[in-house]
């Protein structure tokens, strides 16, 4: 349980210290080509809650997953395929452009608040701020679902522990 409250906290963590390294490392590329600024800030933030909204919603969605497994093996093994999944779509995520896919394939994506993080910060990126509003409100109503969904499924006679 200690996990589920100190998750957000590194999440929290995590997002600070990725902004500051990607201001790092852009600011590096520019001293030798460019000599300025050449980050936009609104992408920056953005990124950051994106970042520490994915947390969030995995947190969220691993805990139901984990308190619905029978055994601590089948927890794991969702686990590690939401893992699996959330990096597929990140990774993939510069060599794939989502707004060209057909909708056979871009609609079941879409259930997946994965995607919407990507989108939220590539639409940002090209200078469409609803857009990026638009997907970062859907990644909000699925943390908010995902919690609330949660929080009811959360039942303290399933929830493993650790044998002495």
């Amino acid at each position: 349980m200690a996990k589920a409250f100190s998750g957000p906290l590194v999440g929290l963590f995590v997002s600070i210290v990725e902004v500051a390294f990607v201001i790092i490392f852009l600011q590096i590329l520019s001293r030798g080509s460019l000599g300025g600024w050449v980050y936009d800030p609104q992408l920056v933030i953005l990124s950051a809650v994106v970042i520490y909204l994915i947390i969030l919603s995995t947190l969220a969605l691993s805990l139901i997953v984990i308190s619905e497994s029978a055994t601590m093996r089948t927890a794991q093994i969702a686990s590690s395929m939401i893992m699996i999944t959330s990096s597929s779509i990140f990774f993939s995520a510069p060599y794939v452009d989502l707004d060209i896919l057909p909708i056979w394939i871009l609609g079941p994506l879409t259930i997946l608040q994965y995607t919407h993080s990507v989108l939220a910060i590539k639409t940002l990126s090209i200078g469409d701020l609803m857009r990026a509003v638009t997907h970062l409100g859907y990644l909000l109503l699925f943390l908010l679902t995902l919690i609330i969904a949660s929080s009811h499924m959360l039942n303290e006679e399933n929830i493993h522990m650790k044998p002495k």
